[in-house]
């Protein structure tokens, strides 16, 4: 029989091009997330429908737990680093999921799932808008962006795509009166402009 099929992060030194490979993260890893004080990535796995948190300081994963949507694409933290929220893209298979999973990051199990009515979504984006406490998800198959509310777990809006386009990501710009603009937050998570605020808020949860 074929051994199975494993996937890898490449993890990049930017100073000296040093590249690690980190394994034991399923067979295709495919969407990130990275905690605001650098200590470790979450990696979702599409193949095996799981998600993993790598140790950043070790380079291995410490721990892994089912996404309970399948074909897990985009993850995205929420402010306090509690929650990991899973797209349910449905990658791997027909392409036309549209769930969002929640898992628990302090017990690192499933929760639940939210049927948000989109179909292939892509990407989940935290808004920088502490108050707002909303993940922005793009669905490349309706041609929207659905607007998730964190506090009460439901979509509170949904914006079409400017002439009926294909989104597949985003994210929020804060611009001066001069138009120069700064990144808050995309797909990757919250910018370093916001991560002292992230970090005020993880405080006072503990």
């Amino acid at each position: 029989t074929a051994p199975e099929l494993l996937g890898a992060v490449g993890k990049l030194d930017l100073e000296t091009g040093r590249v690690t490979t980190i394994t034991g993260v399923g067979m295709y890893p495919n969407g990130f997330a990275f905690t605001a004080d650098g200590k470790y990535t979450y990696v979702s796995d599409s193949a095996g429908d799981r998600v993993y948190k790598i140790d950043n300081a070790t380079n291995k994963a410490i721990a892994n737990t089912q996404t309970g949507v399948p074909g897990p694409y985009n993850i995205a933290l929420n402010w306090d680093e509690t929650e990991l929220w899973v797209v349910g893209k449905g990658e791997m298979t027909y392409n036309l999921g549209g769930s969002l999973g929640l898992v628990d990051t302090r017990t690192m199990r499933a929760v639940r799932d939210y049927n948000i009515g989109g179909q292939t979504i892509d990407h989940d984006i935290l808004s920088p808008d502490l108050d707002a406490n909303e993940l922005w998800v793009t669905s490349s198959g309706t041609l929207e962006i659905i607007v998730f509310d964190l506090n009460t777990r439901e979509v509170k809006a949904r914006i079409p795509t400017a002439n009926g386009g294909d989104t597949h990501s985003g994210g929020f710009v804060q611009y001066a009166p001069d138009f120069t603009g700064t990144l808050m937050s995309d797909q990757g998570g919250i910018m370093n402009a916001m991560r002292e605020m992230v970090t005020a808020v993880i405080a006072a949860k503990q």
